[in-house]
């Protein structure tokens, strides 16, 4: 579902792209598609839910995404 969206917009690199999600379900997407995997602790994960799977960010809240983001 990842790549399509970013075939649909136009996107082409991985590098590019971040999964905020809070759910195992949501990193391992953002894992198997090799993109920016960020866990987000206002959803049923907890901080040491999330430490167990890969991701690259904690996030408090969906707030903190724009924090991570670098326009170029």
């Amino acid at each position: 579902m990842i790549h399509r969206l970013m075939e649909l917009t136009g996107v082409c690199d991985v590098r590019r792209v971040l999964a905020a999600g809070d759910t195992v379900n949501d990193l391992a997407a953002a894992r198997n598609a090799g993109v920016v995997a960020a866990g987000v602790r206002t959803g049923e994960l907890h901080r040491a839910d999330i430490d167990v799977h890969p991701h690259i960010h904690v996030l408090g809240g969906v707030r903190d995404i724009p924090g991570l983001l670098k326009i170029s």
